[in-house]
């Protein structure tokens, strides 16, 4: 019989294992009954975090920052509600390319963005403090806009 300090750790091994794999992914609305994809609907909401993480490595500092989830996918027409935390990081203004929004991520504060998602493509969401690897960078996440499928 093994020990339950290792049965601990392998359960939050994998719980730990699970949360960056869903953080990870991109998120796409399902049909929770069947698994599949839904048909496009015409609000969806995501709810996202910035991140900001400081080390060293052989005596360099090290920044990496990020939005969670890194990649949202919807589908062309539908309304999109972005709900952004700042968790770390003094303040993160952002615009979305190829759309018309624009929002600032401030520290301990959530900040509220909509669109419509009128066009199909790759989108960067971008960090306008970190958008190169001068300023620590590229802090950018992807909003995939997939065409509307017709019947």
């Amino acid at each position: 019989m093994l020990p339950i300090r290792f049965w601990l750790y392998l359960v939050a091994v994998l719980l730990l294992t699970g949360a960056v794999y869903i953080t990870n992914a991109p998120f796409v609305a399902r049909n929770a009954s069947a698994g599949q994809p839904t048909a496009p609907s015409q609000e969806k909401t995501f709810y996202m975090v910035t991140g900001e993480f400081k080390g060293r490595y052989q005596g360099k500092k090290l920044e990496a920052y990020r939005w969670d989830p890194g990649m949202i996918v919807v589908h062309q027409g539908d309304r999109v509600h972005l709900v952004i935390r700042g968790v770390s990081g003094k303040e993160h203004p952002f615009s979305i390319q190829g759309y018309n929004v624009r929002g600032n991520v401030r520290q301990g504060q959530i900040t509220r963005v909509s669109f419509t998602a009128y066009k199909p493509g790759t989108f960067q969401l971008i960090c306008h403090t970190h958008p190169t690897a001068e300023t620590n960078g590229p802090m950018i996440g992807y909003i995939v806009v997939l065409p509307r499928q017709t019947t």
